[in-house]
């Protein structure tokens, strides 16, 4: 592709036919194309003039993950052209129109860090708030949701508070492994009594007590 005028390119996601969903920090032109905040390029790498980022938005996603059906979760947090949030988890359909039948996690000032599509199409994600008793400091969340976006009742959510003491906590990073078994990474993780940097937790939540890298050095 010629990029003739676009903002910095700073994720990108293969579709299994070969196009390439491309985020960008800002609108700007692929090839004479005016692209958004989201763009797609066919494998020889013209613009998908079909897709179309939701104008309704007027920021780019931080995460991006495609689930089997060729659907888009996009996860951030999300303005309107007003500045008014809207969500900081959406779906979009393959055109990009925003899919309608999708449960957005609906929270003011939550904002989706990091998003992880597990085998079994469950939406494993991660994000922070500003702490919800009017304290300094704010909340990371780790949650699990159905395919359709519905917190899964089963699960155990986790939740690291920062304060004001300075003390760094933060959740950096998911992931999973073939059997849907979940991990979270980052720093000075306490679940009751435990405080780690990495933690493996089962598709109930629960955590794998056997599992416990031994992080060294001055940065963790």
């Amino acid at each position: 592709p010629r990029i003739l005028r676009a903002s910095a390119g700073f994720g990108i996601v293969a579709q299994p036919d070969n196009q390439l969903l491309v985020l960008s920090r800002g609108r700007g032109f692929v090839n004479n194309t005016e692209v958004g905040f989201v763009f797609r390029l066919q494998e020889n790498g013209s613009v998908d003039t079909s897709f179309h980022y939701p104008p309704q938005l007027s920021n780019a996603p931080d995460q991006i993950e495609l689930q089997k059906d060729g659907k888009i979760i996009i996860g951030g947090s999300f303005t309107d052209p007003a500045g008014k949030y809207l969500a900081s988890l959406l779906r979009l359909m393959p055109n990009g129109n925003i899919d309608p039948s999708f449960r957005p996690l609906v929270k003011e000032s939550f904002t989706v860090t990091d998003l992880s599509i597990l085998p079994n199409q469950k939406v494993f994600l991660s994000g922070y708030s500003l702490k919800q008793d009017g304290t300094p400091g704010v909340s990371y969340n780790a949650l699990l949701l159905s395919k359709e976006g519905q917190p899964d009742p089963n699960f155990t959510g986790f939740s690291f508070a920062t304060d004001a003491s300075g003390t760094t906590i933060s959740i950096e990073d998911l992931g999973f492994q073939s059997n849907n078994e979940l991990i979270i990474a980052g720093t000075n993780l306490q679940i009751g009594s435990r405080i780690q940097n990495i933690y493996r937790v089962d598709s109930l939540g629960r955590v794998d007590t056997t599992f416990n890298p031994a992080v060294t050095g001055v940065s963790n």
